[in-house]
């Protein structure tokens, strides 16, 4: 397979990086080397050096695929690493099941442990929008802003700190939101900001900060803020915070999937 250009990691970084994707239990992307859009979702799950000097590495079969390509099909593998963008080539070994202390067996893909790894400049991971139905609800805040009593923003609030919104779409590079009411102050690109929120089917209040880098003005005079994250994985916290963030992505893809795979069999 040919290795696209770029800045790569080492052999010693890329086993390094390996490992900790699996021990995280990263997120990441897998699509044909030629076909970023036929991308899916799965999870770093498993990496070990046999006594013969070779490497295993096994990730989850990857959302919504049926069946198995054939044994030395080649991947793209796409994934974030130490706040960068990472990806590398790799092909399929086969189907097996995962086993691992105190956490249930499931079903795994073996696949070709990687010789480089190519560092991208952008992140990896695929957008999703939010449930409209059940909007999940943001609290954003702007530091720097001096509270002031006794003005109020939003409901009961008393300050320019704070402001409330809705969710609309989230990836792992960052998210995008609708403002609940008007500002009394604009927000403007450049803006630092910090955004909390519960995402379904994870556990406590995600925290990330980022910076406003578009508006987007819609066609019902409403508009959508775009920030892109700047402490995604810088600590413990915020690594956490963005697996929330990837965990919540993930989910969102698979039931898209389902959805659409049950319209098709309707149809």
């Amino acid at each position: 397979m040919a290795e696209p250009q770029g800045p790569t990691l080492d052999n010693a970084q890329t086993i390094d990086a390996i490992r900790h994707v699996c021990a995280d239990k990263v997120f990441c992307r897998v699509s044909p080397p030629d076909s970023e859009s036929r991308a899916s979702m799965a999870k770093f799950l498993y990496t070990e050096r046999h006594d013969d000097g070779s490497r295993e590495l096994q990730i989850s079969v990857p959302a919504g695929v049926e069946g198995d390509p054939e044994k030395g099909t080649p991947l793209r593998v796409a994934f974030d690493h130490d706040d960068r963008g990472m990806n590398f080539l790799t092909e399929f070994r086969q189907r097996v099941i995962h086993r691992e202390k105190g956490r249930k067996e499931q079903e795994a893909w073996r696949i070709a442990f990687p010789q480089t790894i190519n560092i991208m400049q952008r992140r990896e991971f695929y957008r999703v929008k939010t449930d409209l139905v059940n909007p999940v609800r943001i609290s954003i805040e702007i530091p720097g802003h001096e509270e002031e009593e006794n003005i109020s923003i939003i409901g009961e609030m008393d300050s320019f700190e704070e402001i409330a919104g809705t969710l609309w779409d989230v990836s792992g590079g960052g998210l995008s939101f609708r403002l609940a009411l008007a500002p009394a102050f604009p927000l403007t690109r450049g803006m630092m900001l910090k955004m909390s929120m519960e995402l379904p089917g994870t556990e406590g209040v995600t925290s990330l900060s980022g910076r406003l880098v578009y508006i987007k003005e819609r066609a019902d005079a409403d508009k959508l803020y775009c920030v892109q994250f700047t402490d995604a994985g810088a600590d413990v916290d915020a690594k956490h915070a963005l697996n929330n963030v990837l965990h919540y992505v993930a989910e969102r893809e698979r039931a898209t999937l389902a959805s659409k795979s049950r319209l098709e069999d309707e149809d």
